[in-house]
């Protein structure tokens, strides 16, 4: 019989499985692979980034000294991970 522990999703960088291999008397011998994932790129690592939005210049509500409402725009983000933005 042959097993191994490979996972069921592999994930960036480099993961080992062990393979046994079980013969009719008991005996047991493994070895093992290694299994590299990386990005198209050819790096094992992805770093999570964040861009802010361009800078925003604008106007003072008519009568205050003060702004409500600005549309400040939306980062551009990356990651492998889950992640929420907050500001």
């Amino acid at each position: 019989e042959v097993e191994n522990n490979a996972p069921e999703v592999f994930q960036l960088g480099t993961t080992q499985v062990t393979w046994t291999l079980t013969d009719e008397n008991g005996q047991i011998i493994s070895a093992q692979q290694n299994v590299t994932v990386t990005t198209a790129t050819g790096e094992t690592d992805y770093p999570t980034q964040i861009t802010a939005p361009n800078d925003v210049t604008i106007i003072a509500n008519q009568g205050t000294c003060e702004a409500i409402d600005v549309e400040l725009g939306n980062p551009v983000t990356q990651s492998c991970l889950n992640f929420e933005v907050e500001n």
